[in-house]
């Protein structure tokens, strides 16, 4: 079925962020991003060169998006334990982390009345328009894979979302609470995502799940229905996969 893209409203958009590290992946994202969406996209610069700014800027709006001296906490500030622990979880944890929460600040700062975040490492093989169809009053999240989960420590009930996709309206106020807790909490969890998830746990803040197939990884059985494949730490594989 065709775009109507008259019944595409101003208020509706999508962002996405990139750094100087990662914009080898601008161009497959798009491929397939603007193959089967009509939604204005808002690239998030954190740290961009020069000339991959001014490609995305043929492509949609640009942004800038520009992160507290003080975060992310550094390395050696890092309590030993937590420091061991971290690199074995994650390869190139101290480079990750420089680019992880960026992610709060940048959707504060989103265009866009009603948005949908989407990490730069992933495609977008179908219509995003369910998403915008619903009336979200919550932060619409995916919840992390099981083989994630069992790596993290959670409090007892507590789940952990991801924020590959993310669903929101600009006015929420989670959000901005996120924001505060990067401040108070990056030196004590690993990413993103580990602080949202425990602000929404000791919040008890709602949330509206969404379907795994919004965000999907390569390495586990894709459905008919999958939206968003994520290839998280298989990026690398970006221009091998063929959906």
């Amino acid at each position: 079925m065709p775009f109507l893209w008259n019944q595409i409203s101003e208020k509706m958009g999508v962002i996405t962020g990139c750094n100087q590290r990662h914009e080898w992946m601008l161009k497959p994202f798009c491929q397939y991003y603007f193959q089967t969406n009509p939604y204005p996209l808002t690239f998030m610069d954190f740290g961009m060169s020069q000339s991959a700014r001014l490609w995305c800027e043929t492509k949609g709006s640009v942004l800038s998006v520009d992160m507290p001296k003080q975060i992310p906490t550094p390395k050696e500030k890092i309590a030993p334990k937590l420091k061991a622990d971290w690199e074995k979880k994650y390869h190139d944890v101290w480079k990750a982390r420089e680019g992880w929460f960026f992610k709060p600040f940048a959707l504060l700062q989103t265009p866009y009345k009603e948005t949908i975040w989407i990490d730069i490492d992933t495609f977008v093989i179908k219509p995003l328009t369910p998403l915008f169809e619903k009336n979200f009053s919550s932060i619409g999240l995916v919840k992390e894979v099981e083989r994630v989960v069992k790596k993290c420590t959670l409090l007892p009930r507590q789940i952990l979302y991801a924020t590959g996709i993310i669903r929101y309206v600009s006015s929420l106020a989670l959000i901005e609470k996120w924001v505060e807790k990067v401040y108070a909490w990056n030196h004590l969890y690993l990413g993103d995502q580990d602080i949202l998830s425990r602000l929404i746990y000791e919040e008890k803040a709602p949330v509206h799940e969404l379907p795994h197939y919004y965000n999907a990884r390569p390495q586990d059985p894709l459905c008919s229905q999958t939206v968003v494949v994520h290839l998280a730490n298989r990026a690398k594989e970006m221009f091998y996969y063929k959906y």
